[in-house]
């Protein structure tokens, strides 16, 4: 069996590998957006406040909202803004590039779509930028470029394990 440099014998015998957000980075994605989203709820009166102050434009039907005064809202608007955002987090996660790589095609999904790239049509496979992959044909056209997650230098072995020609560094 030929290795690529920088592949283990392991990695070389694997026949797919998935890209995409790992359990930790779903975590922390949710939970950072859930903050902002409760910290954007409790501060909202006080930003209307100020932007009344100071004859700023303020959406009116936020500035309505913002006005609602109720014994619950004490501790509905932290709640109805952890679930606004942590629902946000979801969403990005949801809106993220996944890939499955295997020897036969690369998948690619983003929410709903969907996209199949034969092995025989990649000529080229690199990054752009921090986490910016390109996917291209024999002519140079782009067959998939967008954000890919995990590890960066776990990326290029993934696609060298399976056989694909990347460039650039690994």
């Amino acid at each position: 069996m030929t290795v690529e440099p920088g592949v283990t014998r392991l990695e070389a015998m694997e026949t797919s590998r998935r890209l995409e957000h790992s359990g930790a980075d779903r975590i922390f994605v949710v939970l950072v957006a859930a903050v902002v989203g409760a910290l954007l709820a409790v501060g909202l009166p006080l930003v209307t406040a100020f932007a009344g102050d100071h004859d700023l434009p303020f959406p009116a039907w936020l500035q309505s909202v913002a006005r609602l005064d109720a014994t619950w809202l004490t501790w509905g608007r932290p709640v109805i803004g952890l679930a606004v955002g942590a629902l946000a987090g979801l969403l990005v996660i949801d809106q993220s590039w996944r890939l499955d790589v295997t020897r036969e095609r690369i998948v690619a999904r983003q929410g709903n779509d969907v996209r199949r790239i034969p092995r025989e049509r990649v000529a080229a496979v690199y990054r752009t930028g921090r986490r910016t992959v390109v996917i291209e044909a024999g002519d140079g056209a782009a067959l998939f470029k967008g954000t890919v997650e995990g590890e960066r230098t776990a990326v290029p072995h993934v696609f060298l394990a399976l056989g694909y020609p990347w460039e650039g560094e690994v």
